[in-house]
C-alpha cells in the first residue's frame, strides 16, 4: 500500500517539474529531496518510481533517476493526440462531472475553480471517461516541459489555468462550439511555438 508520504512527494516533484526547478535530462538527487522534505529517502524513491511509470522520470540502472526528456518532434505528435482527445470529449460532454454552473460563473475567479499545477489533468478527468482520461493525463504529463516552456514564453502567470477555466465555463453553459474553438486556438498556438523551437534549435 502506498503511504501518504508517497503522494506528498509525488505532488512536490511534479510541482518542481512544472515550475522548472527540475530540468530535462538532469539527475534527481534523492537525498537532497528527502532533506528538503524532512523525510527518509524511501518515499522519495517510491515516488520517483511512480513518476517513471508515467514517463516524467527516467530510471537508469546503476545511475539513478533523471528528469525525462520528450524531443520537440515527439511533443508535436503528442499535442496532436491530446488535441483530438479533448475535442472528442467536448463533443460528447454534457455538464462536466461534479461541476455546477454557479461554480464557473464570472463571479468566481479561475483560481477558485481549479487550483495547483494540475488544472489540465483535472479537466481531463472531468470531461473524459475514466479510461480515456487515464490516457489523456499520461499524454499531458509527457508534455510537462513543453507546457512549462509555453507558460514561460507567455510571460504571464498561469496561462494554462486561465485557458482551462475558460473551457470549463463554456462547457458549464453547454457552449461546446466555442469551447472547441478555444482548444483549437490553443493547439495551433502550441504547435507554432514548437515549430519555432525546432527551427531555431
Amino acid at each position: 500500500m502506498r503511504s501518504s508520504n508517497d503522494s506528498i512527494v509525488v505532488a512536490e516533484l511534479r510541482r518542481r517539474l512544472f515550475t522548472g526547478d527540475l530540468r530535462p535530462g538532469l539527475p534527481v538527487n534523492i537525498a537532497d529531496v528527502a532533506d528538503d522534505l524532512g523525510i527518509s529517502t524511501a518515499p522519495v524513491r517510491d515516488a520517483l518510481m511512480r513518476l517513471s511509470e508515467r514517463g516524467l522520470i527516467n530510471r537508469v540502472e546503476g545511475r539513478g533517476f533523471f528528469v525525462a526528456v520528450t524531443p520537440d518532434h515527439e511533443a508535436s505528435e503528442l499535442l496532436g493526440i491530446l488535441h483530438n482527445i479533448i475535442t472528442l470529449a467536448i463533443e460528447k460532454s454534457r455538464l462536466p462531472n461534479g461541476l455546477d454552473r454557479d461554480e464557473v460563473s464570472p463571479d468566481n475567479p479561475p483560481s477558485l475553480i481549479l487550483t495547483g499545477h494540475d488544472q489540465l489533468n483535472e479537466m481531463l478527468e472531468r470531461i473524459c471517461s475514466p479510461t480515456v482520461a487515464a490516457i489523456a493525463v499520461s499524454v499531458a504529463d509527457r508534455l510537462w516541459d513543453v507546457r512549462r516552456r509555453i507558460a514561460d514564453h507567455a510571460g504571464r502567470a498561469c496561462p494554462e489555468a486561465r485557458l482551462v477555466a475558460a473551457i470549463m465555463r463554456l462547457l458549464a453553459r453547454s457552449d461546446r462550439p466555442r469551447a472547441k474553438r478555444l482548444v483549437d486556438i490553443a493547439y495551433k498556438s502550441s504547435q507554432k511555438f514548437l515549430l519555432k523551437q525546432m527551427v531555431n534549435g
